[in-house]
């Protein structure tokens, strides 16, 4: 019995090199894409962040009027959970 030994193909230098260079450009047309998708990335965050402390701020001016107003609601009354118990027996009956 013979085996069969798989013939390598001979490739010239040339050739290879060839091949190599198309590597470096596949790779720096790669690491284009992915330095470009960080910095859309990278916006994406800073705005995302931007709006998180717009809302924020609105939160905490909001907080602060409710504060500064006491429990009385725009209307001049109490809420419901704070009224007199008088009050409370009245709209039970």
């Amino acid at each position: 019995m013979t085996t069969a030994k798989a013939e390598t193909p001979v490739v010239s230098f040339d050739e290879q090199l060839k091949h190599a260079r198309e590597l470096v450009v596949e790779g720096h047309r790669l690491l284009h894409v992915a330095n470009r998708d960080l910095k859309a990335g990278s916006s994406v965050v800073r705005r995302t962040q931007q709006l998180l402390a717009d809302t924020e701020s609105v939160f905490r001016a909001k907080r602060r009027l409710q504060a500064s107003t006491g429990s009385i609601g725009l209307a001049g009354t109490p809420p419901a959970s704070i009224a007199s118990p008088a009050s409370k027996q009245r709209s039970s009956l």
